[in-house]
């Protein structure tokens, strides 16, 4: 499996990072060794792992088998929001706009996976500084009048006032104190 990732993929990946620990936390706190093993719980913790941005590596070749995923199926919406979460995890934010939009576009029908990929999108906006784009994001979560429609507005608009507030900040020393400039009258 691991020569297929390598050829397929493009990226050598070992197997301990894919198949991690098959250790499992059970009721009462008991430990449960599973020792079985198959590609959809590989692929199932690869997703997870980037959705968590824990690894560039893993990252990666989430991107690459995404791409793959969709070189033979251009409207697999799973590949998509694999995609998206992957260039998320590498700060391709227009990427992420791109995607986001194109899986809301395909997926209409499914509100969670819509309202997610909009709230990913106006987080992506943000990041490149497009607050009107994130607030009209904000109305459309808010219209859908959903429990996760507004659990992804919050977030969007709490992630908002901490754009703008970085935006008023004053420079600080780093002692703390307020740093002045020529046109300050000094």
């Amino acid at each position: 499996m691991c020569k297929w990732i390598e050829h397929y993929g493009g990226i050598s990946l070992p197997f301990r990072d894919l198949a991690g620990d098959s250790h499992q936390t059970a009721k009462g706190g008991f430990i449960r060794i599973s020792g079985v093993f198959n590609m959809s719980v590989a692929i199932k913790s690869l997703v997870s792992e980037v959705r968590k941005g824990s690894d560039l590596r893993v990252t990666r070749l989430a991107l690459r088998l995404a791409e793959q995923v969709l070189a033979f199926s251009a409207d697999n919406t799973e590949a998509l929001r694999v995609l998206a979460d992957a260039y998320e995890g590498l700060e391709q934010w227009h990427r992420v706009i791109e995607t986001t939009t194109r899986l809301m576009e395909l997926d209409d029908q499914n509100k969670w996976t819509w309202a997610a990929a909009l709230g990913q999108r106006g987080l992506a906006r943000l990041e490149l500084g497009d607050t009107e784009g994130a607030r009209a994001d904000i109305d459309t979560l808010l219209a859908l009048r959903k429990p996760y429609g507004r659990r992804w507005a919050k977030r969007l608009e709490k992630a908002l006032a901490d754009h703008e507030r970085k935006l008023v900040e004053i420079p600080r020393s780093p002692r703390g104190a307020p740093l002045r400039s020529a046109y300050d009258g000094v």
